[in-house]
């Protein structure tokens, strides 16, 4: 399983690579910036340490079968269960949406898990638990055509600066932390964006900050097929 989900990630560290490459040619040696280049280019590299993580989720020790489908409520609840053990409550909620005239939503989606969804949305579920002062809640809405999840905390919030830049490689809320490059949010729109599914990045009016999936209800429910096709 650790070999398939090495090559399915193979794609958005080859991006990421080849990125930084062209940068590295396009900016002068003796720039100020070539050496922030360098950098990314070693960051890169440190993307193959998100396998290890993988390998010990539980859909190792759970016949994982990448063929399985589930309701959105119960995958959202399976990716997230690693992530309850550092101590902050994760909250799941989903619901059919109202659509307008009256359009039935169609009933509850059926999810299946591959590697890149698991991981794209554990890292954000994972931000909100290190973030959250109390609580991270989750709220799943879906109609007819589109898959709406929201993943809150009520912690500091994202940066206002960044904003508009979050999903950026190399652009961080923690950039002066070691081993915090932005990274991990870059890798995680990209995996999602394969599969029909768009992030926006928000802060709450209450406090805390919002990650937004919007996603296309049939690219979910037909993910392998989708990648296969891609």
């Amino acid at each position: 399983f650790v070999n398939a989900a090495a090559h399915e990630l193979g794609s958005p560290l080859a991006t990421i690579a080849v990125v930084a490459k062209e940068m590295a040619r396009d900016v002068p040696k003796d720039s100020p910036l070539a050496a922030d280049v360098a950098l990314l280019i070693e960051q890169s590299d440190r993307c193959r340490e998100i396998l290890a993580p993988l390998s010990r989720r539980p859909e190792q020790s759970q016949g994982f079968d990448p063929g399985r489908f589930m309701p959105l409520a119960q995958f959202l609840d399976f990716v997230a269960e690693p992530y309850r053990s550092e101590g902050k409550p994760i909250v799941i909620h989903a619901v059919a949406a109202e659509e307008p005239g009256g359009v039935p939503a169609g009933p509850e989606p059926e999810i299946e898990r591959v590697p890149e969804m698991i991981h794209a949305l554990g890292t954000l579920i994972q931000n909100g638990t290190q973030f959250a002062r109390s609580a991270v809640r989750i709220e799943a809405r879906w109609g007819a055509e589109t898959i709406l999840v929201d993943i809150a905390d009520d912690g500091p919030g994202f940066p206002p600066l960044l904003l508009d830049r979050l999903g950026e490689p190399y652009v961080s809320s923690r950039k002066d932390e070691g081993g915090h490059m932005g990274l991990g949010l870059f890798i995680a729109q990209t995996l999602m964006g394969r599969y029909g599914a768009r992030l926006a990045f928000a802060n709450r009016r209450e406090g805390g900050a919002r990650v937004t999936v919007t996603w296309d209800r049939a690219a979910a429910e037909g993910m392998a097929r989708g990648a296969d096709n891609g």
